[in-house]
Parts: C-alpha cells; sequence; structure tokens
C-alpha cells in the first residue's frame, strides 16, 4: 500500500502500519497473528478545494475522491475528513463536497486532510490548505493603528488588518479620540456622549470611569508601564485632573482654559503634563519641579486650541511641547522652561498641532496649515508641505513609522483618513469617520526614556 504518511497517534498499540510496495502490511497485534496481505490493495484519494484563496468569511467547495479501497486486509473501516467544516475527524463517503464558510481571521491557512481508516489506525492519503486572507486591509498605515469615531459616532481602532469597535457609548461630537500603546497593544480614551470619560481595552471592551469632562474638550492617554496608563483630561469643573489604570481619577489642582485638552507623555521621571491654564497660557506639570508657566512673562496660546507634549530621549525629565500662538505661529517650549521658540510652520485658526519622538531620537511635528494644507517639520529643521486639504477646525495626528520617519493621520474633506509617510507618501486610505472630528495615531514604541 503506498501512502504518504501515517497516524501514528490513532495506531495506539495494537499495530503499527508498514509501507510496502504494492500491499498493505500490518504487523503482528498483541495476539502475534501475522495478517495476511493483499496484493495491488492500493488506497489513494485527493482533496479539491475551489477556491483556494479566500477573503475570512467567504466560502471554499471541499471536494474529495478516494479509490482502491475494496479486498484490503486490514479492512478500510472508513474515509475521513478533518479540517474546517468538518466535525472533528469526520467519516465521510469515497466522493464527495461541501461547501465550508471560513470564519478565521487572515491572513491564515486552512487545512484539510484526508485519510483512510482501518480497526489499526489511519493513513493519510491527501492534504490541501487555502489561503485566508484578511477581510479588509487598510494601506498606508506604517505599521502603525489609528483612533477615530466612525460615521456612527462609534469608537474605533483600526490595523492594517483588523479593528476593534468600542462597546462603550458614542463619542461625544465636536471631541476627539486618544491613543497609545500600552505593552504591545494599543489603549484608547475619550469623552463619551453621556459626558464621562471612557476608557477601552484592545479588543474594544469600554469602561466607563463616571469621571465628567468638560463640553467639547477630548482626553491625552499614555502608557506608564508593560500594562498600566494615565489619561489627562479637563473636568466638567474645569479643573485638570488624571485618571490612573491603577490608582483611578484625581484632581491635579489646577485649572483650564475653556475648551481645551491637555497632552500627556512620560518622561524618565514620570508623567509630565502640558496644557492651557485658564489665563490661556501655555503650563505644564512636571513630574519633578512641578507646575511651571513659559515664557517672559507668559506664553499665550491661540483660543480654543490646545498643546501636545512629546518626551526628549536620554535626557533626565525631559519633553518638548508644540503649541499654536494667537497670531497662528507654531511654537514649542522645552522642560527648561525658558523663552519660547519659533518655528516656520503656521497653523490654521482653530486646529492644534501635534509631535512624536521618532525611535532615532528626532522629534517631528504636524499642523493643518494656515494655507488650508497639512504641514510637517522635523526637529533637523525639514519642512514638508503635503498639500491636502482637511476640513476647518480638525487637526492632525503624528506617530512613528515602522520603516522610519513618521506618519501623519487627517481627516480629508470628505470625511475619510488620509496619511503621509515619510519617504512614501499620501495614502487615502477609504476609512470613513464621523464629520468634523480629528484621528489619532499611534505605533508600538519602547518605555525607555
Amino acid at each position: 500500500m503506498r501512502v504518504p504518511s501515517v497516524r501514528a497517534g490513532r495506531l495506539g498499540a495494537a499495530a503499527i502500519l508498514v509501507l510496502t510496495a504494492g500491499s498493505l502490511a500490518v504487523a503482528a497485534g498483541p495476539a502475534g497473528a501475522s495478517p495476511t496481505t493483499v496484493a495491488d490493495c492500493d488506497p489513494a484519494g485527493n482533496i479539491m478545494l475551489n477556491p483556494t484563496t479566500v477573503v475570512s468569511g467567504g466560502s471554499v467547495n471541499v471536494g474529495w475522491h478516494v479509490v482502491n479501497i475494496a479486498g484490503c486486509n486490514p479492512a478500510i473501516i472508513s474515509e475521513r475528513i478533518s479540517g474546517p467544516g468538518f466535525q472533528g475527524d469526520e467519516a465521510v463517503t469515497t466522493s464527495g463536497s461541501r461547501t465550508v464558510t471560513l470564519s478565521q481571521p487572515g491572513p491564515s491557512t486552512a487545512t484539510w486532510t484526508l485519510s483512510v481508516a482501518t480497526r489499526f489506525g489511519e493513513t493519510a492519503l491527501d492534504e490541501q490548505s487555502a489561503t485566508v486572507e484578511p477581510a479588509f486591509t487598510v494601506n498606508g498605515l506604517a505599521g502603525a493603528t489609528i483612533a477615530f469615531p466612525d460615521a456612527s459616532g462609534t469608537e474605533t481602532k483600526t490595523q492594517i488588518h483588523s479593528e476593534a469597535r468600542s462597546t462603550g457609548a458614542p463619542v461625544k461630537s465636536g471631541t476627539r479620540v486618544s491613543l497609545f500603546n500600552v505593552g504591545a497593544d494599543y489603549e484608547a480614551a475619550y469623552q463619551g456622549a453621556n459626558g464621562d470619560l471612557w476608557v477601552v481595552a484592545p479588543d474594544g471592551t469600554a469602561t466607563d470611569t463616571g469621571l465628567g469632562m468638560a463640553a467639547g474638550t477630548g482626553p491625552s492617554i499614555t502608557a506608564t508601564g508593560a500594562s498600566s496608563f494615565t489619561v489627562a483630561f479637563q473636568a466638567n469643573t474645569g479643573a485638570l485632573w488624571t485618571y490612573s489604570s491603577v490608582t483611578g481619577g484625581r484632581s491635579v489642582g489646577f485649572g483650564m482654559a475653556q475648551g481645551t485638552s491637555p497632552s500627556v507623555t512620560l518622561t524618565s521621571a514620570g508623567v509630565a503634563i502640558a496644557y492651557v491654564d485658564p489665563n490661556g497660557n501655555l503650563a505644564v506639570i512636571d513630574p519633578v519641579t512641578g507646575f511651571g508657566g513659559y515664557g517672559t512673562p507668559h506664553a499665550p496660546v491661540a483660543p480654543g486650541t490646545s498643546p501636545a507634549i512629546t518626551y526628549i530621549p536620554n535626557q533626565k525629565d525631559a519633553y518638548e511641547i508644540v503649541y499654536q500662538a494667537p497670531d497662528h505661529s507654531v511654537r514649542t517650549a522645552d522642560h527648561a522652561h525658558a523663552q519660547t521658540f519659533p518655528t516656520p510652520l503656521t497653523a490654521a485658526a482653530g486646529t492644534s498641532p501635534a509631535i512624536t519622538t521618532l525611535p532615532s531620537g528626532e522629534i517631528d511635528i504636524a499642523v493643518n496649515g494656515s494655507d488650508g494644507t497639512v504641514q510637517t517639520l522635523t526637529s533637523t529643521g525639514t519642512a514638508t508641505t503635503i498639500g491636502f486639504a482637511f476640513p476647518a477646525g480638525t487637526s492632525p495626528a503624528i506617530a512613528p513609522a515602522a520603516g522610519g520617519g513618521a506618519v501623519v493621520a487627517w481627516e480629508d474633506v470628505d470625511n475619510t483618513i488620509n496619511t503621509f509617510v515619510t519617504g512614501v507618501g499620501v495614502t487615502r486610505t477609504g476609512v470613513s469617520m464621523f464629520p468634523g472630528n480629528s484621528p489619532a495615531i499611534a505605533q508600538i514604541t519602547s518605555l525607555t526614556r
């Protein structure tokens, strides 16, 4: 009997199938008897798949055919198939077909095995596989994940081949979702339609913290450990608050300007928060020195806009802040609490800049520019006008790109998300989001500061 393989695990102690040319030989069983062999007993079979590539959730027709099984000694008891759409190692007829729906996510492989069984075990005759592709592919993310309210307002995290929708309340209109990697996945935070701060696990499971937020504001989230995070937000009292996944919520004790949102990052010393104080000036909560202001004597921020903060690597308690000034110029400040610094960028009224730290230590900025197009600036001084428009009052997001450089995300005038990757260019992802909102973007990065 010529066969490609034997499932020794199903033979037990009774016997072992031995391959011989043109016959099926069986070693002695417990009684020590030598069963006879039947010449030309040569079972054969094959599996036919149509199609051999399918999108997750699609169907495959699995056909099979077995021949040369009559008169074998030991006798062929049954023909069997294992694989998706079959009940374990299911007994089947010698020929047939079955349409199977493949619900497993892609990219993956679905495999079927056809075998014949005797009282001593099974012998595999054929094995065939189908390629399962993802139900969708989102290009242009450069390894990152985006978070946004979808067309129905549901907080949604999308990666290249998967998405997770929040189980919580819809995102409150006019507010922004925040996203950061916590460990090897992503945690999100947003203001729900009920006005509370919500946090969302990687699988979409949402938790209402019960902490009320100020109207028209969004939270900011950062990782503080392999499985812990901190969220900064403006409470419905107008005060700056934080929510820790470990210790819960607490007031920081400082007021904020109406309609503005804080930004949080993790430095080598702890959590730093940039925000706009009640007088409209840039301020920071430093993990070492406490409260601090900027400028001589102040650093005013454009009304209705918010700063963004990121860490500076390989320095003690170091960070950089970017914000829009009242004259629409984009300025930066750092942990030295000194005078702020101008950049060559100008921002559109009512928009807020974004900032990120690359693994190389480079710090990149993205703005929705005063010329109506998205722009970027690196810490080495390279400015790029991406040249794509955005809806009024929306803001971009920026994160490290997996292949180096940065990836920028923004909502375009068609209410879909576009991205720009350094050295690659613009990708229209086709992902729709709620009109007038701004996406968030994050990349898996190290907590080493």
